[in-house]
């Protein structure tokens, strides 16, 4: 693994050689800032390398990790004092936390666009030149489902991802060395589960999957949700019902309660109530599915390449060896680095 090292103005400052690291910690996130570790021994010309504020760039990707913290601590090896350092940081997504959302506005257009539109008055041309990040610049995005964010004095960053989160949308701020800038990128993850070419699947039996458990929990399988109002200004209580995908009778047909009789909606009448009770019911729903997991380790390089062939974001196959195939959303990748040895943990989501 090699790492070089760049100032926020896109100058190459050196190398930082593995082989020098006593450990790496490399995340990488879909919905959240990407972050890092690095613990090493100090030596001659590390602090001329390492300041905060400087970037970091692992060979062969485009996302890049700015040092935030430094620290430097003794070790005593046969009673000779060691100084060990660590650095640490996170994504250059972060330096849109350096913003907040200075103005009370209403964005209503599709979330993406939202998204841009916040990060273009709080970052790119806020109106006042103090404010304005020229590093960055917008970059792609996909079409994403429309929307409505009121600002008023939010974190931008923490703003934008949790919007985008919950379009199942990842974004990074993208280095691009010929522009010397970091482009806002919004993306969605690629299906990789369909059987061409582009399938990426892990098993024990593909020797690619190590470690693996398989877990599923049907004691929290609702499918159908009722959700009750409180009175309304007509002096009326109301009920609203609803089915996820496959909801059955009987047996098979499994119900949950949702009370908001303590929120007032005397100002409401019933359209205004049940326009309220839809969504928490369905979000009830949401959470109280099916629990089912495949965990375990993914050995890179046999069959598929990190980075390449598939990154975070992306929809992959996951086979546990007995005949349990779950399709899942790679939402982090933790690579450790350590004694010449790697071992990357992935996170998954439903899909």
């Amino acid at each position: 693994m090699e790492l070089y090292v760049y100032d926020l103005n896109f100058n190459y400052c050196g190398m930082l050689e593995d082989s020098k690291c006593s450990s790496i910690i490399w995340t990488s996130s879909y919905y959240d800032c990407d972050e890092f570790e690095i613990r090493m021994p100090y030596f001659d010309g590390l602090f001329d390398l390492i300041k905060q504020d400087r970037f970091l760039r692992k060979n062969n990707s485009d996302r890049a990790m700015i040092i935030e913290k430094i620290y430097i601590t003794c070790q005593y090896d046969n009673a000779e004092k060691v100084p060990v350092v660590k650095i640490a940081g996170r994504g250059a997504e972060s330096l849109l936390d350096r913003r907040v959302c200075a103005s009370t506005k209403t964005y209503s257009e599709t979330v993406g666009n939202n998204a841009r539109e916040i990060i273009i008055d709080n970052v790119l041309s806020t109106g006042n030149a103090a404010r304005n990040i020229g590093i960055i610049e917008l970059g792609s995005y996909p079409p994403t489902e429309s929307g409505e964010q009121l600002t008023q004095g939010q974190n931008v960053g923490e703003l934008t991802r949790s919007m985008l989160k919950e379009q199942k949308m990842g974004t990074y701020l993208k280095t691009d060395f010929t522009k010397k800038k970091f482009l806002y990128t919004i993306y969605e993850g690629v299906d990789r589960t369909k059987a061409n070419m582009n399938k990426v699947e892990f098993s024990p039996d593909l020797d690619n999957f190590s470690q693996v458990e398989y877990y599923s929990d049907a004691t929290t399988q609702y499918n159908f949700c009722v959700a009750r109002s409180g009175v309304d200004g007509t002096g009326n209580i109301h009920i609203f019902s609803v089915a996820s995908d496959g909801a059955g009778t009987g047996t098979a047909r499994r119900e949950i309660y949702a009370d908001i009789s303590s929120f007032d909606i005397s100002g409401a009448g019933s359209a205004g109530a049940l326009k309220l009770l839809e969504p928490v019911a369905e979000q009830e729903l949401k959470k109280k599915q099916t629990m089912e997991t495949i965990t375990g380790t993914i050995i890179d390089g046999i069959l598929y390449e990190y980075g390449i062939d598939y990154k975070v974001g992306d929809i992959v196959v996951l086979n546990d060896g007995y005949g349990h195939k779950l399709n899942k959303r790679l939402v982090q990748m933790i690579e450790y680095y350590q004694g010449g040895q790697k071992t990357m943990a992935p996170t998954f989501e439903d899909i």
